[in-house]
C-alpha cells in the first residue's frame, strides 16, 4: 500500500475550506426559529440556560474511524564469501515481519446554538469537523 503525502499548503487549504463551509452552515441558522432547528436536527443532547432567559442547545456526535492493519516483512541476506570454486559460503538470511494492528480512533463533534427567550437563534459555535 502506498501512502499519499499532501503538501502542507494543500492540506491547510483543505482544512480551511472545511472550516469555511461549517461556518457558513452554522451561520445560516442565525435568525431562524428554534422549532425549525429541532425539526431539522432533532432533539439536542444537552440544553443549558444562556443566563438571559434563553437556552443553549448542544448537539454532540461521536465519529469513529479505523486505520487498516498492516504487516511489513523485510528480508536481508548476506554472504561472508563468494568463491567460484566452492560457491557462496556463510549465508546469513534474516526475515523480520512487523505487524501493525488496526487502530480504532474516535472523537466528538459539538454544535451549539444560543436561542433567545423568543425562540430565535442568535449565536452558534462548533468544534470538530
Amino acid at each position: 500500500m502506498r501512502k499519499v503525502m499532501l503538501p502542507v499548503p494543500i492540506l491547510c487549504l483543505l482544512i480551511l475550506s472545511g472550516c469555511a463551509s461549517m461556518n457558513k452552515m452554522m451561520a445560516s441558522w442565525e435568525g431562524s426559529h428554534v422549532r425549525d432547528l429541532l425539526i431539522s436536527w432533532g432533539r439536542p443532547q444537552e440544553v443549558y440556560s444562556d443566563g438571559q432567559g434563553g437556552a443553549v442547545l448542544v448537539y454532540r456526535y461521536t465519529e469513529t474511524y479505523t486505520t487498516p492493519a498492516q504487516s511489513t516483512t523485510r528480508t536481508t541476506a548476506n554472504a561472508t564469501s563468494v568463491d567460484p570454486s566452492v560457491g557462496v559460503q556463510g549465508w546469513n538470511i534474516e526475515s523480520r515481519t512487523v505487524y501493525q494492528p488496526a487502530y480504532v480512533e474516535s472523537y466528538t463533534k459539538y454544535r451549539a446554538f444560543w436561542v433567545n427567550s423568543g425562540g430565535i437563534i442568535y449565536s452558534w459555535q462548533w468544534r470538530g469537523l
